[in-house]
């Protein structure tokens, strides 16, 4: 699952959901290169496990992180901190 989620917070991109907020779906797929069909399958996994939110606006599905989204990309800043330390 920590692989999907680095996916999510690439360290050497400028895609950056905890930071832009909610994004459609669509541009996930666009921003990060990967089909949509992966892409769906890649966001389903981390609602299943919680760490992101999906909802519907209109015809576009819009994707948020959750507490736990959060929480995991705090953990991951507070390691990189420590690394570069």
């Amino acid at each position: 699952m920590e692989r999907e989620l680095v996916e999510l917070f690439p360290k050497q991109s400028d895609l950056h959901l905890e930071e832009s907020g909610p994004k459609k779906q669509s541009e996930l797929v666009e921003e990060l290169g990967l089909e949509a069909y992966a892409m769906s399958r890649l966001l389903a996994k981390l609602e299943l496990h919680s760490y992101i939110i999906r909802r519907r606006e209109g015809t576009d599905k819009i994707v948020s992180l959750s507490s736990a989204g959060w929480s995991f990309h705090q953990d991951e800043g507070d390691a990189m901190r420590r690394e570069a330390e």
